[in-house]
């Protein structure tokens, strides 16, 4: 009995194998089930995105940029002297701000300098040691891999875009469209050539790939609208990739329509954005009236309330402008921190000068805040001139602007003896 059922066992572990082994067998004749699915589903995917692909490329090809001016809009009018500064008390106010000494610049850097020191100062590479103007460093994709780690242009299928921001990319720019708004406050033509590797192109395809890119609802759309207020008019309307078109008075309305403790620098560049579409408005129509009476009335009543909120020592704090503008109720973007005052006491200089005409700060309002200015770069240290680039930077180019040194143009004296390299010069303002 035990022998029957020990061959009976046998038989049934011989039965096993043998399917083991058909089976075995059985898969190297045939692909398994899961190669045949993956297969299959790989050409349902191809399938499914080239008609996407296509669009995409015919959107590329069908895309008719503006024909812009090459001249921007002058979006800072003339100023009037407001402060009495000596030329050697100037070239102190504009050395105060310099780059870093260890040579690291970020395109957002190189923004800042060019508005205080122009376009033209030179700065040295890090590695080779050349000369290269601000400007150069971040349309010269050479110049740029040099300066940032890499260059700060890349091209894309609708013309040029500088990096977006990244917190790891020392060559991206820190908002979306934030180099091309600066480019359009220091006049440069759209015409301006921009290199890359061996090829020439120009401001204008920066400008074409934001166009082409452009929606009402991206983020960082403060630096959009200050560019396209330089560089768009008399076009008062365009269209991006998907055909979609979009107007000065919709732009407009986004920007009255956004909540400013959403936004960086306590909501300030939303209003520097809105000044300077009323500025451009002014030179050539590019707003219905409806949309201008709406714009004129915010910005009348911000002015009211920047006269009657400056501090006793010439100062703003944040959020200055109280219930004037659109509040959310989320938290605001920029939390106030050591400086805070500063920084927007230099924004709200910088919007002050991109008012229109017919909406100007008073005298004693705009002098009082440059002497706090003044009294800010004299007492700072130079961390606190590092730490705090950005507002001591405009509150330098608010300085020289309101003591009637011309916009992006040399200080009076800059090539007096002893006063070019000096940063804590002895002919320092007083306040």
């Amino acid at each position: 009995m035990f022998f029957c059922q020990n061959r009976h066992a046998c038989n049934v572990r011989e039965l096993v194998v043998r399917a083991v082994a058909s089976r075995r067998a059985g898969y190297r004749r045939t692909p398994p089930i899961t190669a045949v699915f993956a297969a299959c589903m790989l050409a349902a995917l191809a399938w499914f995105i080239t008609p996407f692909v296509v669009r995409s490329d015919e959107r590329a090809r069908s895309f008719v940029p503006v024909e812009a001016p090459t001249k921007p809009v002058e979006l800072r009018g003339a100023t009037p002297k407001l402060l009495s500064l000596s030329p050697q008390q100037c070239v102190w106010v504009r050395n105060r701000v310099q780059p870093p000494d260890d040579g690291r610049l970020t395109p957002s850097m190189c923004l800042h300098l060019m508005l205080l020191h122009g376009t033209e100062m030179e700065v040295k590479t890090p590695r080779s040691n050349l000369c290269a103007s601000l400007l150069d460093t971040i349309l010269n994709d050479q110049l740029g891999a040099e300066f940032f780690g890499a260059p700060a242009l890349l091209k894309t299928r609708y013309g040029l875009r500088f990096r977006p921001n990244s917190p790891v990319d020392g060559s991206s720019e820190a908002h979306r469209d934030q180099c091309l708004a600066a480019l359009g406050e220091l006049e440069v033509p759209l015409g301006h050539p921009v290199l890359l590797g061996n090829e020439e192109l120009a401001v204008r395809d920066i400008l074409n790939d934001s166009l082409a890119t452009f929606h009402l609802a991206q983020d960082d759309i403060a630096w959009t609208a200050q560019a396209y207020a330089a560089y768009l008019p008399p076009a008062c309307s365009w269209r991006n990739s998907f055909n979609e078109p979009f107007s000065f008075d919709d732009l407009t309305v986004e920007l009255l329509d956004r909540p400013v403790n959403e936004t960086s620098c306590f909501g300030m560049h939303l209003l520097i954005s809105q000044a300077a579409i009323a500025r451009a408005d002014e030179q050539i129509k590019i707003l219905s009236p409806v949309v201008r009476s709406r714009l004129i009335r915010r910005i009348s009543d911000v002015v009211a309330a920047c006269v009657a909120s400056q501090g006793p020592d010439g100062s703003w704090g944040p959020e200055w402008y109280g219930d004037t503008v659109r509040h959310s109720p989320m938290p605001a973007s920029d939390p106030p921190f050591e400086g805070a005052r500063l920084l927007m006491t230099a924004h709200v200089a910088d919007w002050i000068q991109a008012l229109p005409a017919e909406l100007k700060v008073p005298g004693a309002v705009r002098r009082r805040a440059g002497e706090s200015l003044i009294a800010c770069l004299r007492s700072a240290s130079q961390k606190e001139l590092s730490e705090l680039f950005c507002p001591y930077s405009h509150a330098a180019c608010t300085v020289l602007r309101w003591a009637g040194v011309p916009f992006n143009r040399p200080a009076r004296g800059a090539t007096e003896a002893g006063a070019v390299n000096s940063r804590t010069s002895p002919t320092s303002p007083k306040s």
